[in-house]
């Protein structure tokens, strides 16, 4: 069981990966998230090796997808929705993009998957989703960024410090 959620968890991060083109820097998904894990996950050579091999397969995957002509008409749809600022048409739009993405990458990501789990030890496996579920809990609206937990609230006068 423990292992079957591992897997589900690895398949939706890879997944996510693919379909999160724009992603942020900080946001990385992926075989990205786990080479910028690697101190922590105590990778070897030969795995960063063939995980920096799956990452650019990855990278070339996301962009031949992203320009095959089904896929350049979804985007356009989107644009054109957005244009005419037509907020139903561009979320119908956007959820086709989506169901296109999700449909293209599957197969790969599914390969993917049986890769990584050759090249990574259900350890190190585990201490993913660890770090993807600490991750995620700190991304949460109600959780404040490490920046700003000791700031005051806009509009707030400053603490008087002789007060007591």
């Amino acid at each position: 069981m423990k292992k079957s959620l591992s897997m589900y968890f690895a398949a939706a991060l890879l997944l996510a990966a693919f379909v999160n083109t724009t992603a942020r820097a900080y946001e990385k998904g992926g075989i990205a998230f786990i080479l910028d894990h690697g101190k922590e996950l105590n990778l070897n050579d030969e795995q960063k090796r063939k995980l920096n091999s799956m990452r650019t397969q990855e990278e070339r995957t996301r962009l031949k997808i992203l320009t095959e002509p089904d896929m350049k008409t979804a985007i356009h749809k989107i644009l054109e929705a957005k244009r005419k600022s037509d907020e139903a048409a561009t979320q119908e739009a956007v959820a086709e993009l989506i169901k296109k993405l999700i449909d293209k990458a599957a197969p790969v990501a599914k390969t993917m998957i049986e890769d990584l789990t050759k090249i990574l030890t259900p350890d190190q496996i585990d201490k993913i989703n660890e770090l993807k579920a600490a991750e995620e809990q700190k991304s949460k609206p109600g959780n404040p960024k490490p920046d700003e937990r000791n700031r005051p609230k806009r509009g707030t006068p400053p603490p008087n410090p002789f007060s007591f």
